[in-house]
């Protein structure tokens, strides 16, 4: 049997979604978090550096980045902390924080009934569709349609339902559906960051429908992410450049006079795939990073790659 979304339900009270901490507002909170977290793993590599831990796993010694950075350690805080507090992305955040409704909880049980209702519609449309493959599918109903409770809702009465679309509607509702909009709010500010960098990720949360606590995940994870792509220190391991494909080593090579147009993507590297920019191949990058540190001062490193033949990784790899 089916549950009905609708008719069969008595209306339920919806009230406002307490924060997760009462001392601020869970869309202050979104706006903090990244900024938090930016300081504080900036402080981490800071560290790193200042006490010479990890060195060994520096892109570039401290002479090197001397001779190429022209902005003092001054001057980048002042614009940095300028960003944040008066960034388009932190201004926006507060304006629909103050006209927003907010959102509400108590509508858990009647939204997960309506993705149960829509695995059990797809379950009763296979057997339309696996006549088709020869599968029996009268023995696979046997094992997977046993009819169990898992809703007791206001006082209705237990409703039955095969245990496997159950299971199925309850992880489209809590785990699926969520990731799915979090990798989709990823690939569309990757797509709008070269275009509107400061609104790239509010674009990101507005397209995909993330929940304010999943921006959260959202805008903490890029702030992180941007600070590990800038940090300098290219780790043996690491499982952001195993799922996203991109690290501080991929993102440097944008940073260079031999790599400027190429790899652009922050989060992933599908859109630099699809445009011909994306540069990976290492012993290329090795040759190029030991001809720039060989090379007598920053400009002469263009002078001795051939002016404009290593801005293009196309023409250097023929």
């Amino acid at each position: 049997m089916a549950v009905n979304a609708t008719s069969s339900f008595e209306p339920y009270p919806v009230r406002p979604m307490p924060p997760l901490f009462s001392s601020i507002s869970d869309p202050h909170l979104a706006l903090i978090l990244p900024i938090l977290v930016h300081w504080l793993t900036s402080a981490f590599f800071e560290i790193c550096e200042r006490t010479g831990w990890l060195e060994e796993y520096r892109l570039h010694t401290t002479e090197e980045e001397l001779s190429k950075n022209r902005v003092t350690r001054r001057e980048c805080l002042r614009v940095t902390i300028q960003c944040q507090m008066q960034g388009l992305q932190t201004l926006l955040g507060l304006a629909l924080g103050a006209l927003g409704d907010g959102e509400v909880t108590g509508n858990e049980d009647h939204d997960l009934s309506v993705w149960i209702n829509r695995v059990h519609a797809g379950f009763a449309a296979l057997p339309t569709l696996l006549r088709f493959t020869g599968v029996d599918f009268k023995t696979m109903a046997i094992t997977m349609t046993e009819a169990r409770s898992f809703l007791h809702l206001r006082g209705q009465p237990a409703l039955k339902m095969p245990v496997i679309e159950v299971l199925l509607g309850k992880a489209l509702y809590w785990y699926i559906v969520p990731a799915f909009q979090l990798v989709f709010a990823l690939v569309v500010a990757d797509a709008c960051i070269l275009i509107v960098d400061a609104l790239s990720y509010g674009i990101g949360c507005g397209v995909s429908g993330v929940s304010t606590r999943l921006s959260m995940i959202l805008f903490g994870y890029s702030s992180f992410k941007n600070v590990m792509d800038h940090c300098g220190y290219l780790f043996p391991w690491n499982p952001m450049r195993s799922i996203t494909g991109t690290d501080a080593g991929f993102h440097d090579v944008h940073h260079q006079s031999w790599g400027l147009k190429t790899n652009f993507g922050a989060h992933l590297t599908v859109w630099d795939h699809m445009m011909g920019t994306y540069f990976a191949d290492k012993e290329q990058i090795a040759r190029l990073r030991t001809r720039a540190r060989t090379s007598q001062g920053p400009q002469h490193d263009e002078k001795a790659s051939g002016g404009q033949a290593d801005s293009n990784p196309q023409t250097i790899r023929t």
